[in-house]
Parts: structure tokens; C-alpha cells; sequence
């Protein structure tokens, strides 16, 4: 009977994980779609993706003991080349986005900033995002406990103390996300080898911006680095 219902459990939450992403993407099938606003800025626009393992941490969504990936999308001035003395660099601004959020939530903004001579890196919070796919093509889809928890606080379930607990646990989890995408970065843009993204970086001007929970986790992460503004 245990196992009964334990099976019934995971195909419950995987039907309720598959809805939440239907709903997610039903308004692009149902309704018509609009168009990107026109950019300001003078450069094309080209974007990439990255999955980048943390092999400092163990992923604690599942029990298959691999470490933490985290995806993250880059959106970058198109029409140049890293040069040769990597004079060529432009300033990068990291965005962690809210709860269920994914990293192309706010592409118009990212579309935007790149045509000004930005480079913007999106991060896609495994389990925490609606879904995400690596750079393998593996899809992760939202935990539903991590769904559960945070529609129980917003619907006022839990007392004070519960919540600031949760909402710790939450961000613990995200800027521990953030700063290995931030150690990453530098370290990439170092390398000559690297992609071309990273060699156009330049690692003296990074600045932060996020969403709700996103936005909290990235000034918490601004509070404890000297390296980013």
C-alpha cells in the first residue's frame, strides 16, 4: 500500500507539473503574438546558452547525488569581435528572475540593454523555475513542493517565523546559484579558449537585477560581494 501510494503521488505531481507548464504556454498557442519593441541601441543582438555544473554542491531535488546545474541564457552585442588585446569589453548585468520565473521572462529588456553595449546573463533556477532545458536539451521542471510552499505563504497559511524560514531556505538556494554563476563568469572571460560572450565581458563592471524573489536573493548577493554593484 505504501508503494501504492507513493506512485500515486509522483504521477499526481507530475500532472500537476505538466498543467502549470500547459498554463504557462497555452496564452502563446490561444492568442496572437505580439511583437518585440524596437531597440534603441545600435548593435545587433545574438544570444546563447549555457549549462554549467557546480561541483560543489549536490542537487537536493533529486536523490541521484549529481551535483547542481544551472542554466543560463546570454544576450549580447552581435556585430563585434573580441579583439586581440581584449580592449574590446562591455559591462554585464546578471538577472535572477522571481518565483517560477524563467530566464526569458524579460527578453525585451535584455534585448534592449544588449543594443546599448550590455552584455545580460538570465539565470534559469532549476526546480524554482516553471521549467528549464540545458544546453543537453534535458528539461527540469518546477518541484512542487517548492510550488506548494510558496502559494501556502502567499495565501497567508503560515505564521511569521514559518515564513521568514521558507523564504531563507528559498534564497539560500538562489544566491548560492547566483555567486557560482558570478565565479564562473570572471574566470570564463579569462580564457582565451572560452566562447566568444565571455572574452567580450568585462569583469570590472557587473551589476545585479531581479524580480521579487529574484531581486531579493540578487541584493542580498550585492550585500556580501565587493565585486559587483
Amino acid at each position: 500500500e505504501k508503494n501504492q501510494y507513493k506512485t500515486r503521488s509522483i504521477v499526481l505531481k507530475a500532472i500537476g507539473t505538466l498543467l502549470l507548464v500547459w498554463l504557462a504556454i497555452s496564452p502563446a498557442l490561444i492568442f496572437p503574438q505580439h511583437r518585440l519593441p524596437r531597440v534603441t541601441g545600435k548593435h545587433a543582438v545574438a544570444t546563447a546558452n549555457f549549462t554549467d555544473t557546480d561541483k560543489s554542491r549536490i542537487e537536493t531535488f533529486t536523490n541521484t547525488g549529481e551535483n547542481r546545474k544551472v542554466n543560463v541564457e546570454f544576450w549580447y552585442p552581435a556585430d563585434v569581435v573580441p579583439s586581440q588585446d581584449g580592449s574590446e569589453k562591455y559591462p554585464l548585468v546578471v538577472l535572477s528572475p522571481g518565483s517560477f520565473g524563467i530566464k526569458t521572462s524579460n527578453t525585451s529588456t535584455f534585448m534592449e540593454l544588449a543594443s546599448n553595449g550590455y552584455i545580460v546573463c538570465s539565470i534559469d533556477h532549476p526546480f524554482h523555475a516553471l521549467f528549464t532545458i540545458g544546453a543537453d536539451g534535458h528539461p527540469v521542471l518546477l518541484d512542487m513542493s517548492f510550488y506548494q510552499e510558496v502559494v501556502d505563504v502567499n495565501n497567508g497559511k503560515y505564521d511569521e517565523a514559518t515564513e521568514f524560514k521558507l523564504e531563507k531556505k528559498w534564497m539560500q538556494l538562489q544566491t548560492a546559484d547566483i555567486n557560482f554563476v558570478l565565479d564562473t563568469i570572471p574566470a570564463q572571460a579569462q580564457d582565451k579558449q572560452a566562447e566568444a560572450v565571455y572574452q567580450l565581458i568585462d569583469p570590472e563592471k557587473i551589476g545585479l537585477m531581479g524580480h521579487s524573489l529574484g531581486g531579493e536573493s540578487n541584493a542580498q548577493v550585492a550585500r556580501e560581494r565587493n565585486d559587483v554593484g
